[in-house]
């Protein structure tokens, strides 16, 4: 099975995936399958929940005022700590289970530069105290899947009355940050992008197939 290949070579029972990608890449549907492929040969997951949108949705939403000002560093600043918080909560958890575990993110730490300018990241960075380097080494194996918009534009949708009202990206701004967000995890040692397809079957189980590669280990 795909799993006991990749995991076997695992030297700690805890293994960190950080699913990613652009918007309409399929991720919430690969999560679920992930997990339950995992869960039906004998690992126990975990799924880190994406915090910005639920941080927001809580608080007021987003004020338009902050873009551009320290407000908007502050906020990135406050999803940054609350993200390693979350991850290193749950990872506490994960150290209670008997059985291998699998710790799956629906995003990650370094998300947030996406949203931001060069100096405004450095800026978060610095009032958080820590590098990016850092924040990679947080995470095993990072997959990106790749949103739709790119190359099946027919399949992607957006804005009121589509599958996901939330999701505000047109075709080329959902491309852009698909874009963007392999770039922010480039340099992480063990990348997996999963491109799309006719099927998206095939696009689900090709993300199932990264977990056949081995990892490096760091330090």
């Amino acid at each position: 099975s795909f799993c006991i290949v990749f995991l076997s070579t695992m030297s700690t029972q805890i293994f960190r995936v950080l699913l990613t990608g652009g918007p309409g890449a399929g991720k919430s549907s690969a999560l679920a399958t992930l997990c339950d492929k995992l869960t039906k040969r004998g690992y126990h997951c975990i799924v880190v929940p994406e915090n910005a949108t639920v941080l927001l949705d809580h608080s007021g939403g987003y004020d338009s005022a902050w873009h551009g000002t320290v407000k908007h560093v502050r906020m990135q600043q406050a999803f940054l700590r609350y993200q390693q918080a979350q991850e290193d909560a749950y990872a506490s958890l994960a150290e209670l289970r008997d059985q291998p575990v699998v710790i799956i993110h629906d995003r990650g730490c370094l998300d947030g530069r996406l949203f931001c300018t060069k100096e405004q990241w450095a800026q978060v960075l610095s009032g958080c105290g820590v590098t990016e380097e850092q924040l990679l080494k947080r995470y095993d194996l990072i997959v990106h899947m790749t949103t739709c918009a790119s190359g099946m534009e027919k399949f992607y949708d957006f804005g009121p009355g589509s599958s996901n009202p939330s999701r505000y990206h047109d075709v080329e701004q959902a491309k852009q940050a698909d874009v963007l967000a392999q770039q922010v995890y480039i340099s992480h040692p063990q990348v997996r992008v999963v491109g799309n397809f006719s099927e998206f079957r095939r696009k689900i189980e090709t993300s199932l197939d990264s977990l056949k590669f081995p990892t490096k280990d760091r330090e």
